[in-house]
């Protein structure tokens, strides 16, 4: 079973907002971006957001809990700690985030790895800017220690970069690096800016959310926990109620106090 195709990501968003600035520092445009919008005050919803999906035939139970990737510390600590509570009830975390593929070491392949993931993604590719920007201005970027997400509890269920770029290039043909991908820095405060080739969104969407998701399903269905909390953007689990429904789950509304 495969997902339909969705028309934007948290990701896509990220991109979107990038792209629009001037050539600016990438953290800069970041702050601009979330500041501008306001998208990062909705990790306050996320609690109340979380939903419970239960098939009581087999005894399985879904806990849907929507993120942001872009939020408060505080905001961070209070879901963290209502994964603590599932986690102790049971419940194991399915969790997001394009990981490093650990057989690969030649540097000059990671290199060009890299920077065919940013020619895919069409922005840049910087993985330590959680790290040397932790918090800034009261804002943080998600991390799997904000949430606690560092015990046998917690599966990553998300792809390599490798993956990404062969399934990118399997369905689209091979990404050809030019001059200026070259030239461009991939880490640091990169100005990395190009035009958009006609059907991009259509092939980052394809990738991003569709092909990811369905990877995520099949962790779900063909894991074998009865109890699952999944930890991923809202863009990405908006679309589980339906196909849990359609597996026989249903919607449950439990009562839940905010912590305060």
């Amino acid at each position: 079973m495969t997902f339909p195709s969705r028309r934007s990501s948290l990701i896509a968003l990220l991109v979107l907002a990038i792209s629009s600035q001037s050539c600016s520092p990438l953290f800069s445009q970041l702050e601009s971006w979330v500041y501008g919008q306001g998208y990062a005050r909705s990790t306050r919803l996320t609690l109340s957001k979380s939903l419970e999906m239960v098939d009581s035939t087999r005894d399985r139970h879904i806990m849907i809990v929507p993120m942001v990737h872009i939020g408060s510390a505080e905001d961070y600590e209070k879901i963290a700690y209502f994964l603590d509570g599932l986690k102790a009830n049971g419940y194991v975390t399915f969790t997001e985030g394009i990981t490093w593929p650990s057989s690969l070491t030649d540097s000059t392949a990671i290199d060009t790895l890299m920077r065919k993931y940013r020619r895919a993604l069409g922005y840049s590719v910087n993985p330590y800017l959680s790290d040397r920007s932790s918090k800034h201005n009261g804002w943080t970027f998600q991390n799997s220690e904000l949430l606690h997400q560092n015990t046998d509890r917690d599966i990553d269920t998300d792809i390599p970069v490798d993956e990404f770029v062969r399934q990118y290039e399997l369905k689209y043909g091979p990404i050809v690096l030019d001059d200026y991908d070259f030239y461009c820095p991939l880490y640091g405060n990169d100005q990395y800016k190009r035009k958009r080739e006609k059907g991009f969104n259509q092939k980052f969407n394809s990738i991003v959310c569709d092909y990811r998701n369905t990877v995520l399903w099949n962790h779900i269905v063909n894991d074998g926990y009865d109890k699952i909390a999944i930890v991923y953007g809202g863009a990405h689990t908006r679309m589980l109620k339906y196909y849990l429904q359609k597996e026989g789950f249903q919607t449950k509304y439990p009562r839940r106090k905010e912590q305060h």
